[in-house]
Formats: structure tokens, C-alpha cells, sequence
């Protein structure tokens, strides 16, 4: 990234909350338009679906967001990918006395916002933990787009955030496992997952495919 592009200022709270719900699709949206009752989205009345600190769906939402993917490729052989991402270092930088745990959530939630700009219209963003993102991505040719929208999503993450009267550069490591004919949710996630422990072993804003 170009190292002289300015610092972007945090926003408030509730520029936060708009600008990430502004450029996610609504949960309740089906990521194709849906062929049966199988592709019914989940009650979006449960709070367990939205992270509450930055908007984006949660674990059980993903999962279920995947199987519906799923069985949409298997019917009409659509590619599906996962992407798992993990802020490089962000536990120990959230954690010290310049970023404390305040301003850690600002910038998560402008690296979910940032994730966030990045989709299409049939994909899905969620938030798995405190500092691992997903992206679900469907209907992509092959993998050289899935590795193209990884190197997108680093791009944007890369450009730096005015925190605390400080810079800070966020980085991410980021594992993509692709469908196979056999894939369910299980697989498809424990295949981004071992994808992502690879690309940490290799260091700072590294990024794997997994392969059997």
C-alpha cells in the first residue's frame, strides 16, 4: 500500500454502526434468490445472528449461510470459497496501554467495515471471534479470483487508522479452502481454518490456499 495516503480517523459509534449496515446486505436477504424453503433465511429476531459490536453476522449466521451455499453449488456446480482472516498481533496491541480495549473496538469495527465494502451482493461477512473475520464467497470462476479478493481485502486493511494520537497499520493473515464435491460445513471451515494456522506459520500478512 502507499505509505503516504493519510491516516483515516476514527469514527464515532453511530457513523460506525451506519457506515457497516449500510454496505452489508441485511441478513435476512438469502444470498441467491431462493429456489425452495431450504434457502429460508434464519429468524433474524435472534440477537445471536449479528455481532454486537460491529454488525456482521455471527458464527451460527455463517454456518448457516454456508449450508445453504453448499447446497446451492452441489446443485448448479457454484464454486464456493471461505476466507478466514486474522488481524496480525492485534491481542497484544489492543491489550497495551496505548490501545486499550476501547479503541481496540473502534478499529475492529472499521476492519469490519472495511470487510464489508469489499462484497458483492450474494456474499457474507462475519465476525468469529475478536480478531478472526470470514468471508463467504460464492459463484467466483476459480481460485485465482478467490486469491484476488484476498489481496483486496489486505489492501484495505493495510491503509493506516489514526488511533489514540498514533498510526496504526492493521495486517492480516488469511486462509481460503475452496468447495469440493464432498465438502460440508464442517469441512469447508475446518479446511479455511487449517488454511489459516499455514499462512500464520509463515508469518505477517501471509496468505493459503488449502490443498489436501
Amino acid at each position: 500500500p502507499n505509505q503516504s495516503a493519510h491516516a483515516e480517523q476514527l469514527p464515532t459509534a453511530s457513523e460506525t454502526a451506519l457506515s457497516t449496515s449500510s454496505q452489508l446486505r441485511s441478513p435476512a436477504e438469502p444470498a441467491a434468490a431462493p429456489e425452495s424453503s431450504v434457502d429460508a433465511a434464519p429468524d433474524i429476531s435472534t440477537p445471536e445472528l449479528r455481532d454486537p459490536l460491529t454488525g456482521l453476522a455471527t458464527r451460527i449466521l455463517l454456518r448457516d449461510r454456508v449450508d445453504h451455499a453448499l447446497a446451492r453449488a452441489h446443485r448448479h456446480e457454484r464454486p464456493v470459497a471461505i476466507m478466514l482472516f486474522d488481524v496480525d498481533g492485534f491481542r497484544s496491541s489492543s491489550s497495551s496501554a496505548a490501545f486499550g480495549s476501547a479503541i481496540g473496538d473502534q478499529v475492529l469495527a472499521v476492519v469490519a467495515a472495511r470487510l464489508a465494502a469489499t462484497l458483492r451482493g450474494g456474499d457474507t461477512a462475519a465476525r468469529l471471534g475478536a480478531d478472526e473475520f470470514a468471508l463467504l464467497l460464492e459463484d467466483m470462476s476459480d481460485e485465482s479470483n478467490f486469491v484476488q479478493v484476498s489481496e483486496r481485502v489486505s489492501e484495505a486493511l493495510a491503509r493506516p487508522i489514526a488511533v489514540g494520537g498514533r498510526t496504526l497499520t492493521v495486517t492480516s493473515c488469511t486462509g481460503i479452502a475452496q468447495t469440493t464435491p464432498d465438502d460440508d460445513v464442517d469441512s469447508l471451515l475446518r479446511n479455511a481454518d487449517a488454511a489459516l494456522a499455514a499462512a500464520k506459520r509463515r508469518g505477517r500478512g501471509a496468505c493459503e490456499v488449502f490443498s489436501d
